[in-house]
This record gives C-alpha cells, structure tokens and sequence, in this order.
C-alpha cells in the first residue's frame, strides 16, 4: 500500500491526518513525492526538519477552534501547583463528561449538577470560560432537547481541552 492509498483508507473511515514518509529515500517514487514533498522525510534525519515538518502538520490537521487556554490565575506563583492537580483532574472530569452527553437521556439528573460543579470549579481556578460555557450548557439543556444542546456540550469540551493542553505544555520546573 502506497501513501495515496492508505490516504485514501483513511478518508473512507472518516479519519483526517497528515501522513509522514520516514525512509532512505521516505519509501516513495520520485513521482509520488513530487506532489507532495513536505510529507517526505528521507534519511539521514534533521532534527530541525523533522520538528518543522511535524509542527506544520500538527497545526494544520488540528481543528480550528483548537487553542491552549491558559488559567487568569496563572500569574500567581503560589496558584500552580492547584491549576496543575485541577487539570489533571479535568482530563478524567473530560471523559466521564462526554460519557454522560453519549448517555443524557439515562443520566439526565446527574448531568446538571455535574456540569454547574465543573463549571463552579473551573471558574475558581481562573478559567470563566468554561464557566460560561458550562452555564450555557446548562440552560440549553434545561430549555431544549437534546440536539439544540450539542453545539453548547462541543464548546464546553473544546475549551476544557485546550485547559488541558496549557497542562501538556508546562515547565513543571518553572511551575
């Protein structure tokens, strides 16, 4: 299977992503790889390349609305450790979240109560975004059904997740 192929494969299962070639020559014919040289990364391998390359698609196969939010709290030295243990936290708060939306109908007394304590909680650690968006959340799913509220439940987890993608990036020396 070339790269086109697999491109292809991938495609028809609803998946998107960058397909990087690593090989004496990146494992493609020279035709093949005109088309698409910045997917190529022949050996012997350079660090500075293989970093651009990766950023580069990193950045381009992320989705738009994808960012890093940092906690308002931050500046305050003796706030890190907390801002860290509530992200980590969060992360499992993540999952657990999207189980209970897959399920709303079965978990429809919990799933309010979770979202104003995730909302509450996120807020006291400097983030009032997700705050908003936990109480706007909250309000969709109190005025309408379970559809109207999808776009509100993707912002919520989209801005949880960029919290936790400030985490990933942490000098944990410097925090």
């Amino acid at each position: 299977m070339n790269r086109a192929d697999l491109q292809t494969a991938l495609q028809d299962e609803g998946l998107t992503c960058p397909i990087v070639i690593w090989g004496p020559s990146g494992g493609v014919s020279e035709t093949e790889a005109a088309g698409d040289e910045h997917l190529t990364l022949p050996k012997p391998f350079n660090i500075e390349h293989v970093e651009a390359l990766l950023c580069r698609h990193l950045s381009t196969a992320a989705p738009a609305e994808q960012r890093v939010l940092e906690s308002t709290c931050w500046p305050q030295q003796s706030m890190r450790p907390m801002i860290l243990q509530f992200l980590e936290s969060l992360e499992e708060q993540i999952l657990k979240l999207e189980r209970m939306l897959e399920c709303r109908d079965r978990d429809k007394e919990q799933l309010p109560p979770f979202i104003g304590q995730l909302g509450r909680i996120a807020g006291s650690y400097g983030y009032p975004d997700i705050t908003e968006a936990a109480q706007m959340l909250l309000s969709r799913l109190q005025a309408a059904p379970a559809g109207d509220s999808d776009d509100a439940a993707a912002r919520l987890l989209d801005l949880c997740r960029a919290a936790c993608q400030f985490r990933a990036g942490v000098n944990y020396a410097a925090a």
